[in-house]
């Protein structure tokens, strides 16, 4: 089905050790939100696949993998941030790693031996772009289970142009009676090899708005569709469903209608989900290289096995630590914008640690230190 969009949209164009105890699901991330013409896209894709990423990685959990996440954003999306990310991951046997870009990229003209994108980086000199197949095959090199590169970018000879869209997305909780665990498990953990998957085929341009880019929210979608049991729990399915779907769209611009075509290359092979010890699972999430533990704290408290008074005691010590004396915590939709609460931070946490329903609490937007303001996102299990 064809669809037309209303927002502004501006093309993704040329821009002038860490150890884990466990199996790991290891999710790197690159964001140029200080780009003076896509930054504010690039805020709002970074808290919707952030916050994707989390609830994926939720249901991982419970098979047994740790989660680590490196979120870099602003001044921190960088060549050296990302070189340094790669070299100092620490790969074991069943390892996945998922790696995500969302800004400026290109290509050299004549280039016919890689259709993938180069990466700007938030770089000006175009000796630094970095080739998102250089950073696939640095990742293979450490041989993980499966490793996916993801890169939402141009991948143009030249610059863009702007045009105008609009794109809905669902408001309100995420539910699990609405999410199938086991497709996950399948999609990220039954195949073993490589997935390279880009938002535009080479010489086309892909297109951002304030609410994200048209690629983003494509495969926010058709993840959410494997979820919900809609579509095949496999990579080829996934790339399949966000080419064709991206391309079925009619994207108008001042210049007439434009078609965005994202490309793929798939190397794997099927393997079984391993067998791991989940008993002492924790999710870790590390941003721009600073462990935060309130997204640990957040899970200790919705802990079922761990007695209520035990997790009540434990909200003074939090809020002394993670939140001033007047802090609000703001409760997202899945869209990133519709707020579902807003609460003085004590009421929030007293609520989900009484509450028989929330499964994960998925941290979008916080300080390095004790916050006025923390957003984030509720999966309940109903």
């Amino acid at each position: 089905m064809n669809k037309s969009f209303n927002a502004l949209f501006i093309a993704l164009g040329l821009c002038l050790p860490l150890y884990s105890s466990g199996q790991t699901f290891h999710y790197i991330s690159m964001f140029d939100t200080n780009d003076k013409s896509i930054g504010k896209g690039m805020v709002k894709e970074q808290a919707l696949i952030s916050n994707e990423i989390q609830t994926i990685a939720g249901h991982l959990e419970t098979v047994g993998y740790d989660t680590e996440f490196y979120e870099f954003m602003g001044n921190n999306c960088s060549k050296s941030s990302l070189i340094r990310a790669i070299n100092n991951l620490q790969i074991k046997a069943n390892d996945v790693v998922l790696f995500y870009y969302g800004g400026h990229g290109g290509r050299a003209y004549n280039d016919t031996n890689d259709k993938f994108p180069q990466m700007c980086l938030a770089e000006s000199n175009p000796e630094n772009y970095v080739p998102s197949t250089l950073i696939r095959n640095m990742i293979a090199a450490k041989r993980p289970k499966l490793a996916v590169i993801i890169t939402g970018c141009c991948n143009k000879e030249d610059r863009g142009i702007s045009i105008k869209s609009i794109i809905a997305q669902s408001q309100g909780y995420t539910s699990e009676s609405n999410i199938n665990t086991e497709a996950y498990r399948k999609l990220f953990l039954q195949s073993n090899g490589v997935v390279q998957l880009t938002s535009s085929r080479a010489g086309e341009y892909s297109w951002c708005s304030d609410d994200g880019s048209v690629f983003a929210l494509v495969l926010l979608d058709v993840l959410n569709s494997v979820g919900a049991g809609d579509i095949t729990p496999t990579w080829e399915a996934v790339c399949n469903n966000v080419q064709s779907t991206t391309a079925s769209l009619n994207i108008s611009t001042r210049q007439g209608p434009v078609r965005q075509h994202p490309d793929y290359y798939i190397s794997t092979t099927p393997s079984s989900i391993p067998k791991i010890d989940n008993k002492n699972t924790t999710i870790k999430k590390t941003v721009n290289d600073v462990e935060y533990t309130l997204n640990n704290k957040l899970q200790r408290l919705l802990d079922k096995s761990i007695p209520i008074e035990s997790r009540i005691a434990a909200i003074p010590s939090i809020i002394d630590q993670h939140f001033t004396y007047d802090a609000k915590v703001l409760t997202l939709g899945r869209d990133m914008k519709t707020v579902v609460d807003y609460e003085d931070a004590e009421t929030f946490l007293m609520r989900i640690a009484m509450s028989p329903f929330i499964r994960q609490i998925n941290v979008v937007e916080e300080n390095n230190g004790k916050n006025r303001l923390v957003r984030v996102h509720e999966i309940r299990t109903m």
